[in-house]
């Protein structure tokens, strides 16, 4: 199993989260925001992160940018309510694995990270490219 870092600014959701891949038997680690994630990305190296696109004081897609700079071997999942294909777009283009929306598909969240923390790292199809 893998290291998977929680970005998220609401304390619920993080904790669902961790609570989640912690019953898959992954290590969790959790930040609140975004300048969190790179001090704890830094110090631990997680297997993968899950972030958060809008959240107070950095944006997710800044994170994203920062991340995909200096640790490009760690994958960043989008894990947000915005469904604008827009965005999406922007992330992938960015360097995000993958984008998952809220209200989460768990067993969707689990194949997208297990993908991540594959060798291959070759993300499964979209919702969108499985019909």
């Amino acid at each position: 199993m893998g290291r998977i870092l929680v970005v998220d600014d609401e304390a619920e959701v993080r904790g669902v989260l961790a609570e989640f891949f912690q019953a898959l038997g992954h290590d969790v680690s959790q930040a609140e925001n975004g300048p969190a994630a790179l001090t704890l990305v830094a110090r631990s190296r997680p297997d993968a992160v899950c972030l958060d696109l809008w959240m107070d004081g950095m944006p997710g897609l800044e994170v994203l940018d920062r991340l995909t700079r200096t640790h490009p071997e760690v994958p960043v999942v989008i894990v947000t309510a915005d469904p604008l294909t827009d965005t999406m777009q922007d992330a992938r283009a960015r360097g995000a694995f993958d984008y998952i929306l809220k209200p989460l598909d768990f067993s969707r969240l689990a194949r997208v990270v297990d993908a991540a923390l594959a060798p291959d790292r070759t993300p499964p199809p979209s919702n969108a490219d499985a019909k």
